[in-house]
């Protein structure tokens, strides 16, 4: 039989080709699942190699196969073979929740990469299977997701983020503050770490006004100078200070230099230490040196 020629082209086409458009039916891509789960010993080849046409399928399927989770994740891993904007509706109604998907929901929503996605990719993120006590005992596996996400952010989608940070605790806010920063673009990424200076946590906001100063952006100056102004905790207050000398803000080296008396050694280490940084003079915590650091500097300038 195989001799006949036609006939061996006809089972080459059969075995071997794409499905056509119309050949595509819900059933054959459910044989497909089941191959790929171990069910089925055969299928006709054809379904990933048709590229997004089965897309529609795999939706309706994603949503009708809720409540059974393995068979899910093998749909949306066919489904992240051609990602596409359209999906973000029906990947989160089949979703709902299960926090055995989020994973699996959540890459997808990484590769569709647009703003709609992302956003969706945030919520799960900060709000479902990482709740905030474990984000403290650094779960680094939640962390690499969101490093995921921060990276794949748009600028536009920065916004997305930005209020969940200024109620995830410091350690969470430094982490992404310093993917941020190596992110680039002080344009984009100055105006959100802004705002956690308005954060109810302190070491978010320690962190924020460190981050500003690191990038060196003097448009970051009146919001530093705005939080400085109604900072109640001393050692956020100085360390703000501190950021605005790096940006230019030679005043506010008085402020830093009658700390240098203070009663306690650690913070005069502190302030010491950021001066030094700051001027590259080394006085010590000679506080009258470097007044009289301070007081030539002003006249060198001019001020």
């Amino acid at each position: 039989m195989l001799n006949n020629p036609i006939l061996v082209v006809i089972l080459v086409w059969f075995f071997v080709s794409p499905l056509p458009v119309c050949a595509i039916t819900e059933q054959e891509v459910e044989d497909e699942i089941d191959f790929r789960m171990g069910l089925r010993s055969w299928t006709r080849p054809g379904i990933e190699t048709a590229g997004a046409r089965v897309n529609p399928i795999l939706t309706e399927l994603l949503v009708k196969h809720r409540g059974d989770t393995t068979r899910q994740r093998f749909i949306l891993d066919l489904m992240d073979k051609h990602p596409e904007p359209n999906m973000v509706v029906p990947i989160l109604d089949a979703y709902k929740g299960n926090v055995e998907l989020e994973g699996d929901v959540f890459g997808l929503l990484l590769d569709i990469n647009t703003d709609e996605s992302y956003l969706a990719a945030k919520n799960i993120a900060f709000n479902s299977k990482w709740p905030r006590e474990k984000w403290e005992e650094h779960n680094y596996d939640a962390m690499d997701n969101v490093r995921s996400l921060v990276y794949g952010t748009t600028r536009e989608s920065l916004k997305y983020i930005v209020p969940e940070l200024k109620d995830s605790g410091g350690i969470i806010a430094k982490w992404i503050i310093d993917v941020m920063i190596e992110k680039g673009e002080p344009a984009a990424i100055v105006p959100p770490i802004a705002e956690l200076l308005e954060s109810d946590d302190v070491y978010t906001r320690m962190t924020a006004a460190e981050a500003l100063g690191k990038i060196g952006d003097t448009s970051a100056v009146p919001a530093l100078r705005k939080a400085k102004s109604r900072e109640r905790n001393l050692n956020a207050q100085r360390g703000m200070a501190a950021e605005l000398v790096r940006l230019g803000e030679f005043q506010e080296l008085k402020f830093l230099i009658q700390e240098v008396g203070n009663e306690s050694k650690d913070v005069r280490d502190a302030v010491a230490k950021w001066l030094t940084d700051i001027t590259g003079q080394d006085f010590g915590q000679n506080e009258q040196a470097w007044r009289h650091g301070f007081e030539a500097e002003k006249r060198r300038r001019r001020l």
